[in-house]
């Protein structure tokens, strides 16, 4: 069994529908689950629906009843994001190697102005808040939920 399962918040745009497919190939990804965007937008046959906001506790709950990996990769809503196997696969590698429960990280952005660095905020014991800014990938380790 490939070792991460992806949630995905739906949004809509062919950069996203590439991002699906993209991880729908991915050596390290089993399962993707998108959550149901605009009435009548299809899926693609890749992607299983899941019901409610991505990161609303019941919507969560349900998610992870359904993981059967030792990671889940949240993508929360931004337009034009992409993730290649070399960003998965740091990604697991700093998750195993740190035994981390949360794995999360810098990324571009791209604008008007070009490609910018979104720095995000550094992990210290008891600097999260609401408003911490994990970004919009984060691996969680199943274990550690």
């Amino acid at each position: 069994m490939k070792p991460i399962t992806v949630a995905a918040a739906s949004i809509s745009g062919p950069s996203f529908k590439a991002t699906l497919a993209s991880l729908a190939v991915s050596p390290f990804v089993e399962r993707i689950f998108v959550t149901a965007g605009r009435a009548g937008a299809a899926l693609p046959e890749y992607c299983s629906p899941v019901a409610g906001r991505l990161l609303s506790g019941n919507t969560l709950a349900s998610l992870i009843d359904q993981v059967r990996t030792e990671y889940l990769l949240l993508l929360t809503p931004l337009s034009g994001l992409s993730i290649g196997v070399d960003g998965l696969e740091t990604f697991l590698k700093k998750g195993d190697s740190a035994q981390a429960g949360l794995v999360y990280s810098y990324f571009s952005e791209t604008g008007p102005q070009g490609r910018a660095l979104h720095q995000v905020n550094d992990y210290q014991q008891g600097s999260v808040r609401d408003d911490f800014d994990f970004g919009p990938v984060m691996l969680f380790s199943v274990p550690a939920l």
